[in-house]
C-alpha cells in the first residue's frame, strides 16, 4: 500500500497531465480550423534533412 503522500502526489500529477492534454486538444481544435494549415507542411519544416521523422534535435533546432 502506498503512503497518503504518494497517493496526493500521485493525484496531483494525473491532473497536471489531464490538464495539459486538454489544453493540447485546445490547440489542435484551433489548428483545425484554420484553412490555411498544413501538418504535413509543417511536418516538412522540422523534418528538413527528410528522415521521415523528428527528434528532439530537430525541434531544437526548428525553434531557435
Amino acid at each position: 500500500m502506498i503512503s497518503k503522500e504518494t497517493q496526493i502526489q500521485l493525484a496531483k500529477f494525473i491532473m497536471t497531465i489531464a490538464t495539459k492534454e486538454r489544453a493540447i486538444e485546445d490547440a489542435r481544435q484551433r489548428l483545425s480550423k484554420i484553412d490555411l494549415f498544413s501538418p504535413y507542411s509543417a511536418f516538412l519544416r522540422i523534418d528538413r534533412k527528410r528522415k521521415h521523422g523528428i527528434n528532439k534535435t530537430d525541434l531544437k533546432n526548428f525553434l531557435l
